[in-house]
């Protein structure tokens, strides 16, 4: 067998090993192997082309439209030729074509689609920067990271929220009293995934309730007179994050005041 000078050639070996248990067993070696003529050894170094950084940390705004730049590839190339980019580094490795675009002569990567940072936020993938020669294709593999940056586009939602307003039953209201914890969450990260609470009809109830801003537990700022007319309140709870813009939901709920309980 002669194979191609510059060429990728794959060999077979097998490899026999001791006898088990009256079965003869082997070792099936897969060996791959690019031929050069060592006449030009020297030449094929000075060509292979490298990708200008161990790895690509890029960044693009969640929601972005498409086409919208994420960075660029710049493999380098000793002798000063062109280089081609090309998608992956095969089997193993994410097919960036679904969410991004490379420019296969400037390296230049676009985004295809808008990206939702909730959904996934980070991408690793594969770009080849290849040195086309004459003879044989030289390639280096460079690994692209990109970073979805959050847009605040998710609402706090309350866990657990009931199809009716809930109510809350307390026996001896004393102030300081905490009668209850109702949590909101918030996909989005950093400050637009911070959340705050308040009582939006907190004018309504003459003071007799308050809410922890940051923990949401509710409690009793003040005991009411022992009559008919506080028996009950209706309580609206306001959860806002910390985006710009601002984003909030609100629950609404029940608290009855009954020495029978």
């Amino acid at each position: 067998l002669k194979p191609s000078v510059h060429s990728l050639e794959l060999f077979g070996f097998t490899a026999p090993m001791m006898e088990a248990a009256g079965c003869r067993l082997s070792l099936v070696v897969l060996l791959q192997l690019f031929i050069i003529d060592v006449s030009s050894a020297t030449t094929v170094g000075q060509d292979w082309p490298s990708c200008g950084q161990p790895v690509y940390r890029m960044q693009v705004r969640e929601n972005a439209p498409p086409g919208r730049l994420v960075g660029v590839i710049q493999g380098v190339r000793p002798d000063g030729g062109n280089l081609a980019y090309l998608n992956g580094c095969g089997r193993g490795h994410v097919d960036l074509r679904r969410k991004f675009m490379l420019d296969q002569s400037t390296g230049r990567i676009t985004t295809l689609v808008r990206l939702d940072r909730e959904r996934q936020a980070v991408y690793r993938f594969c770009v080849l920067v290849e040195n086309r020669r004459p003879s044989a294709a030289l390639t280096a593999a460079c690994t692209v990271s990109v970073h979805v940056e959050d847009e605040n586009d998710n609402r706090p939602e309350f866990l657990a929220k009931p199809e009716s307003p809930r109510m809350l039953q307390v026996a001896a209201p004393q102030p300081g009293q905490i009668i209850g914890r109702m949590m909101a969450v918030d996909l989005d990260e950093g400050d637009n995934g911070m959340v705050d609470y308040e009582l939006a009809n907190e004018s309504e109830l003459q003071n007799f309730f308050g809410v922890d801003r940051t923990s949401s537990e509710l409690f009793v700022q003040k005991a009411p007179r022992n009559d008919s007319s506080y028996a009950m309140f209706h309580l609206l709870l306001r959860a806002c994050d910390r985006g710009r813009p601002q984003l909030c939901s609100t629950e609404d709920f029940y608290v009855e005041f009954n020495p029978d309980s």
